[in-house]
Parts: structure tokens; sequence; C-alpha cells
């Protein structure tokens, strides 16, 4: 016998799934009360597990008004399931909830968690980050592709982004000024409203390789800095580099936003063009030349000299191979990367010496600007610049 109910549209559909994404949250919001109750006892762990809740209810409410964007990209019929990659990326959220249990911890600023639970951050955020990736790819090569995963996608990336910096400036790795790295997604998408409402012209803002690896990089980052062997020597300088990164891309953004740029990001303003250009080609090599400088300061030290002790033999071989790469241009990205967690993994306590900040410094920028011009050999160019699932960028 038929049943005279008549069948859910796929608009009712997709709002049960909403509410079974709801119910999910209560697993997360247990894990981040146990996590905390190992920190700080029951008081850290009812204040986690109540950020973590605020973080849940916020994105719960916050994503659920854009559900009707639960479509392909290229045709508006309402899909009545999330799929397998929109709840990938909801466990991303999962996680990135439980991470804001631990900002505002009295406990963490005195004193870093210890034992397994001082790993459990960096653990939760490298987690969401590496499933960036996933759920992306998951729904390329299932042509799952909706515009409410990209707009999922986005929003917990921003979303987790704002949380990781606040607690990496809350555990004293970072300054305050770090904090606009979180802040800015928000500030831009902000100003962007404010500008349409009063009635401007708004250019749409096209995905650029160059930005995604610059998001990529702030996430490791801050993965990176919330991990329990980097110190806050190492990490504060770092986090100035990474902040002037972002707000540069954000101010390219806006350039386009306002019909100044074309919506690769080129500038449309001609002397502003040529200074752009030339900043690309010739700022990696005065970056390059400055960790080379650097790295032979280091190197040519006696063993005596006061911090250079603590830089071991293969450290200081380590880095004459990076060093020898960067000067002839070969492998940019990859030996900036090396320099610089060789010299941050040194740096456990304040070590004098100008040479110490611009190895570090000058290696994390190449990473994000590659070699400019006068370079030999970039192979993991098109790694670093391509989309996971995706192609990577046709060569020059």
């Amino acid at each position: 016998m038929r049943s005279s109910e008549p069948p859910l549209t796929a608009r009712q559909q997709l709002r049960c799934q909403w509410r079974l994404a709801g119910a999910w949250g209560v697993p997360f919001i247990g894990g981040a009360f146990w996590l905390l109750l190992e920190h700080g006892g029951l008081s850290a762990a009812l204040q986690g597990g109540l950020q973590t809740a605020a973080v849940l209810v916020y994105g719960w409410i916050r994503w659920g008004r854009a559900l009707a964007l639960n479509h392909p990209l290229q045709e508006p019929r309402l899909q009545p399931l999330l799929g397998a990659a929109n709840w990938l990326t909801l466990l991303r959220g999962g996680l990135i909830a439980v991470l804001a249990g631990f900002i505002f911890q009295p406990a963490i600023p005195d004193g870093s968690p210890v034992g397994w639970v001082a790993w459990a951050p960096a653990v939760l955020y490298i987690a969401a980050a590496a499933l960036d990736g996933a759920d992306g790819f998951l729904a390329r090569v299932t042509g799952s592709e909706t515009c409410l995963g990209e707009h999922l996608d986005t929003e917990i990336d921003a979303l987790g982004l704002l949380i990781a910096a606040a607690l990496v400036v809350w555990i004293g790795k970072a300054p305050s000024a770090y904090l606009c790295v979180g802040l800015g997604y928000y500030a831009l998408k902000a100003a962007v409203g404010a500008r349409r409402k009063a009635g401007r012209p708004i250019a749409p803002v096209q995905p650029r390789p160059e930005a995604r690896l610059v998001a990529g990089s702030e996430m490791g980052f801050a993965g990176a800095a919330l991990l329990p062997f980097f110190e806050p020597t190492a990490t504060r300088p770092v986090a100035l580099v990474m902040t002037a990164a972002l707000l540069a891309g954000f101010v390219r953004d806006w350039l386009v936003v306002c019909g100044h740029a074309a919506a690769d990001g080129r500038p449309l303003i001609r002397g502003v063009e040529r200074v752009d250009r030339a900043i690309a080609r010739f700022l990696p090599v005065v970056l390059r030349a400055a960790v080379v400088a650097g790295v032979v300061v280091l190197v040519g030290r006696s063993p005596a000299s006061k911090g250079v002790a603590s830089l071991s033999t293969a450290g200081c071989a380590l880095l004459a191979t990076c060093a020898a790469l960067l000067a002839f241009g070969v492998m940019t990205r990859m030996a900036g990367l090396a320099a610089s967690v060789t010299v941050a993994r040194t740096m456990a306590g304040p070590i004098p010496g100008f040479e110490w900040g611009v190895v570090l410094g000058c290696g994390v920028a190449l990473i994000m600007t590659g070699a400019g011009d006068l370079k030999l050999w970039q192979p993991e160019d098109r790694f670093f610049m391509k989309r996971l699932g995706g192609h990577a960028p046709p060569g020059p």
C-alpha cells in the first residue's frame, strides 16, 4: 500500500540533513571538554566546551543561510543531499571549533599544556588544514562540486585562520599585529559590503595561484607555530612576515574590487603595474642574496662564537647547501623552507645576531615569492602553485 504522504522536496531533505549536521556537533563539544579536562581541570573544560559550542552554533546558523547554494556550479537545480565533500568540510569546521576551546584559557599563557595535550591544538589545526585539500579533491574527482561547497570551504578556511591566529597570539608566539591575518578576510568582506551598499561598482575577484599559495603558507605557519618545539623567538618575527604577505594580498584584492586591477590581480594603472612587475622580478633576487649572505656569516663564524655553538655541524651543512641552491636559483622555495626551518629549530632562546633573523625571515618570504629572475630550475613550483585535484598553471 502506497503512503499518502507527499515526497519531501529537495529543500526539505536538505534542511533535514542540516539539522543532522547540527546534532553532529555534540561529539565535538564532548571532545573539547575532555581535552581541556586533561589540561586544566573542570573549570577549563567547561570554558572550552562552551567556546566550542558557541563556534558551532555560529557556524550552523551562518552557513545554514547559504543552503540555497547547494547546486552545481553551472546548474541552478538544488541538490537534496549535502554530499560527501561537504560533510568532510563540516568535519573541518568541527575540528576548528574544538581548537577554539583552547583560546582564553588562563593556564595556557603562563605555561603551555604539558604531555600529549601540548600537541592537541597543532594536531587539530593541521588536520583541518590537510582536509582542506581532501574535500576539494573529493568534490572534483567525483564531479560533485557545488556553490555551497565553495562557500563552506572559504568560510571555514577564514574561521580557522582567525581562531588559529588568535590562539597563536594568546600563547605568546606571535605579536598582536598577527591578528590582522585572521581578521583580514572579514574586514575585506565588510568593505565590499559597504561599497555595495553605497551603490558603487564591484568587480569580481578571480582565484589566483599566488593567493592560494600565500593562504596555504599562512595555514602552514599557524599550524607550525602551535607545535611545541618552535619557540616564540623564532615564530614572532615570522608572524610579522606572514602578516605583511597576507595584507599585501588583500590590498591587491581590494584594487580588483575597485576596478584598479584586472581580475587576475594585475594593476591597471601603468606606473603601479611597472612597479608591481619590478617587485615580482627583483625582490626574490634580493631575498635570495640576503639569505646567502646570512648563511655565510652564520657558517663562517668560529664554533666558539656566542649563539653559533648551538648550530650543529649537520645544520651548518644543510644551510650551506640551501645557500648554494639559492645562489644559483635552484629549488628556491624548498631551499627557503629548509633554511628557515633549520634556523627556527635552533633558535630555542634569545640568540644575538641580525643574520639569524635575516635567514629566517627572508627564507620564509621566498616560499611565497619564488625565485624571481635569474633562476635555473624550479621543479617544485608546479606542486606549490597547483590546486589539489586540478591542474598546475602553465609554465612560462
